[in-house]
């Protein structure tokens, strides 16, 4: 009995350090986000701030440089909103706030359509997309408002840190259980060592750190909340001549029976 009441108490006291443990790493991560945040929301409202105070104590020659200052302070503040949505969104996500509405979705069909919501942004970045997806329909369960956001993150991604690279690649196919989605670019490759952490919340490839080129740092981390719900896989990997951001989903279950009739 002493024994069994030995036992007891260091699981206890392994269970009791164990909750100091992650109640320390909660805090830790908790003060790293409020550090990241207020760094990335202080440096356009620095901006704005500087901007309109130009405006205000009439420290401009004319209209046109007036205009200049009003177009800089309208765009950080877009920035600035862009931001805060994406924070709002992250935390709801990883607090659990998040519910999934799932219907069947044909991945296909759903590509194409954004694909050619985003010729627009293609056009003005000098570039084109090329989709590639299989004539048998590839369906899986989820929620397409979510899945949709996934990918607009990966495409816009894609066109950002690409402009050296001529395409954007689209590509969907059935691998098994699996559907999978490839988002492919043509830019410098993410260096080896940032790969695994791209994912993770306010994580920028150094060169990008400044945010000029308008990625919020959680875009990615959303993406991976979104597919964790539908127990999927997102990834990163350089190939030869390209980078590629991969998404797998469970194929739908009427999906899989249709490939086995």
């Amino acid at each position: 009995e002493l024994g069994k009441l030995a036992e007891n108490i260091n699981q206890m006291t392994r269970q009791l350090k164990q909750s100091i443990e992650d109640e320390r790493n909660a805090e830790r991560t908790k003060n790293e986000l409020i550090t990241s945040v207020s760094h990335d929301l202080r440096t356009p409202l620095t901006s704005i701030l500087g901007y309109l105070d130009l405006i205000d104590s009439d420290q401009y020659r004319d209209e046109v440089e007036l205009r200049y200052y009003v177009n800089i302070a309208y765009h950080k503040s877009q920035r600035l909103k862009k931001l805060i949505d994406d924070l709002f969104e992250f935390t709801r996500m990883s607090y659990g706030g998040m519910k999934a509405k799932p219907e069947l979705i044909d991945l296909g069909e759903l590509l194409e359509q954004l694909a050619e919501e985003y010729v627009p942004l293609f056009w003005d970045a000098g570039m084109e997309y090329r989709l590639s997806v299989p004539q048998k329909k590839v369906t899986v369960l989820a929620d397409g408002d979510l899945i949709a956001r996934v990918f607009e993150n990966l495409i816009s991604n894609g066109i950002r840190y690409s402009k050296t690279g001529k395409y954007v690649d689209l590509e969907l196919v059935k691998d098994g259980v699996w559907a999978v989605v490839r988002v492919a670019n043509y830019g410098d490759p993410i260096p080896q060592e940032d790969l695994p952490h791209l994912f993770k919340r306010f994580y920028r490839v150094e060169k990008s750190r400044s945010g000029e080129t308008g990625g919020t740092g959680l875009g990615l981390a959303i993406a991976k909340s979104i597919i964790d719900l539908h127990q999927g896989k997102i990834m990163a990997y350089n190939e030869t001549d390209r980078t590629i951001f991969e998404v797998r989903l469970p194929v739908s279950r009427t999906d899989t029976l249709a490939s086995r009739g």
